[in-house]
């Protein structure tokens, strides 16, 4: 179950920073300066090889989203869904 969670938010967050790099035009380089951290590390981010951090999390919420509130719901949804398809929510 917890591979279930960890996998839907990886992919969740994945999705939300490669529309948000294509939509402002940024080269991965770009992103990786803005969200403090190696291009490599972004890269795997971005594949999906890896998720991200807290520090990471806060930085992309404070740079790229215009309501933080709007994308931690939409988190919170993918959360609950994959809690809900693992069985843990009646």
């Amino acid at each position: 179950m917890k591979k279930r969670c960890s996998t839907a938010l990886r992919n969740f967050f994945r999705a939300r920073i490669v529309q948000t790099r294509n939509t402002l035009h940024l080269t991965q380089r770009q992103m990786a300066d803005a969200l403090m951290m190696a291009e490599r590390s972004y890269a795997a981010l971005e594949s999906g090889e890896s998720g991200c951090g807290a520090l990471t999390l806060a930085l992309f919420l404070t740079h790229f989203c215009d309501d933080p509130t709007a994308f931690c719901a939409e988190m919170k949804e993918v959360f609950e869904n994959s809690l809900a398809t693992a069985g843990s929510i009646p």
